[in-house]
């Protein structure tokens, strides 16, 4: 057997390029392990964001994390799922690699959240955000500057309010004022005066049938009482009236197209009076989101209020501007006010004649709205319905208002409307209804929209343990290992 030998010198260099060699090994290896982490710790988060809430997703088209997990969760719920996602990785990777050995194992140190932003958080604007997002797809631009006209036009009438029932008051005192002058008069002044007086009396007959049914509650005018739904709303401390939780994200950017977006969505995804979109819980969900009442009769009412406000405005636009429904309402006022010694009567009860035309034909517009049917902001007079010497017989609830080609929508009337409430108001309530829904569905009774995260910055820590550099002689390797962090943003905005 030959024997060999080696000098120290010999020795001392092939102990160094081993060195060298497993110390470039273990620097690959330290960048393999780096790299290994931030596609894992990636597909974590991603994987913890996929447990997104599915009727959220499946009735409004939301996409959001229950953080509570229904309830369920430990107090670091989102945190954990991340951790589970990472240390669930690596079983199956190892599952894959069978025996073999890992050089890139790695094991889960910390896992955090900050920058959080829930569907609540600064006034709802994730919500609006990511509504205006689902209905991107479905409207051209074309249509939404339409809807943002629409919505103007409405605004501009609302601000210009009528005292409907001051005026009629006036109206039928002046009136009154007429009829005891009339009886102070003698006899032969009477006989002068009495075809005179029909006219007074068909003036005061017209404010005060009008009056009385104003009395009967907006409802009553436009609707059969039995026709409307008796529904309430049942959940306890609702997402706009309790003390909500909080992230400390920073709020989404919301322009004005993703508010007039918001409201489109909101009118396709909640049911309403012209529309059945949700079984069960409130049936009028758009009137609830406009007036915020606890029953559909109440929020029912509070929107046909608004509607005939509007209207109302309009309708005495439209008299305004034609003449001879103008000329109509002075010469009934002359014919009523000719027994009365002050002449100044006339103004009053010809302005009292056209409030009381221009409501009843808004009450006529109220109700073919609410049969699905189209009515102009300003009408011409080929589409006018309402004729001043038949006024009476359009107390009928079952009259309407012709249709109008070129008009607009119920819903479309919604739209505008919601421009005259609070943003977050309109957000708020719609949340109300989604965590209502979400309340009726097996193993959701405890979700609440405060927990429903759509955006976080998650910070991790992962460790990983050295192997080359332990067969490197001059380098004390004895609990040797790596700390690798990571920040990833996720977000379904």
């Amino acid at each position: 057997m030959r024997s060999g030998s080696i000098t120290i010198f010999l020795g001392f260099c092939l102990s160094m390029i081993m060195s060298l060699f497993f110390s470039m090994t273990e620097v690959v290896r330290y960048a393999a392990l780096y790299q290994e982490g931030g596609l894992l710790f990636q597909s974590a988060t991603q994987s913890a964001f996929g447990e997104y809430n599915r009727v959220l997703w499946e009735e409004y088209g939301i996409l959001a994390l229950d953080t509570d997990y229904c309830g369920s969760a430990k107090e670091n719920g989102v945190c954990d799922s991340v951790a589970y996602y990472l240390n669930d990785g690596y079983q199956a990777k190892n599952m894959l690699q069978e025996a073999s050995v890992d050089f890139l194992k790695l094991s889960v140190e910390n896992v955090t959240a900050d920058s959080c932003v829930y569907l609540t958080d600064h006034q709802g604007a994730a919500l609006i955000k990511e509504a205006a997002k689902c209905m991107e797809g479905e409207l051209a631009s074309a249509v939404i500057s339409e809807i943002k006209e629409n919505c103007e036009s409405i605004s501009e009438d609302s601000e210009k309010e009528v005292d409907l029932e001051t005026v009629l008051e006036n109206t039928a005192g002046s009136l009154e004022q007429t009829s005891e002058e009339k009886d102070e008069s003698t006899e032969a002044e009477a006989e002068e005066k009495e075809t005179v007086s029909e006219g007074n009396d068909d003036a005061k007959n017209l404010i005060q049938s009008t009056r009385e049914f104003i009395a009967l509650g907006v409802l009553a005018q436009v609707i059969p009482t039995e026709n409307i739904s008796e529904n309430v709303y049942t959940t306890q401390q609702a997402v706009s009236e309790r003390t909500l939780h909080q992230g400390d994200g920073n709020a989404p950017s919301v322009t004005a197209v993703d508010r007039a977006l918001f409201q489109y969505y909101l009118t396709k995804h909640f049911s309403g009076y012209t529309q059945q979109v949700h079984e069960g819980g409130m049936t009028y969900e758009l009137e609830y989101i406009l007036c915020g009442k606890k029953s559909d009769r109440e929020n029912l009412a509070g929107t046909v209020e608004r509607l005939l406000a509007i209207r109302e405005v309009e309708n005495l636009i439209s008299l305004n501007r034609d003449s001879n429904k103008v000329a109509q309402a002075k010469a009934l006022a002359a014919t009523a006010t000719a027994v009365c010694l002050h002449p100044e009567l006339e103004e009053v009860v010809s302005y009292g004649i056209m409030i009381a035309w221009a409501y009843l034909e808004s009450v006529l517009d109220v109700r073919l709205l609410l049969a699905g049917g189209k009515v102009s902001f300003i009408k011409t007079p080929a589409e006018w319905t309402s004729q001043l010497a038949t006024l009476p017989l359009y107390f009928d609830v079952n009259e309407k208002a012709r249709d109008c080609e070129a008009g607009i929508t119920y819903k479309q009337y919604l739209l505008g409307l919601f421009t005259l409430e609070r943003q977050e108001k309109i957000a708020y309530r719609a949340m109300d209804l989604m965590e209502e829904t979400m309340h009726q569905r097996k193993k959701y009774e405890s979700a609440s929209m405060d927990h429903m995260l759509v955006e976080a910055n998650f910070n991790g820590v992962l460790r990983g343990n050295g192997i080359f550099l332990n067969f490197v002689p001059l380098y004390e390797s004895d609990g040797l290992g790596y700390e690798f962090s990571y920040d990833r943003r996720i977000s379904y905005l």
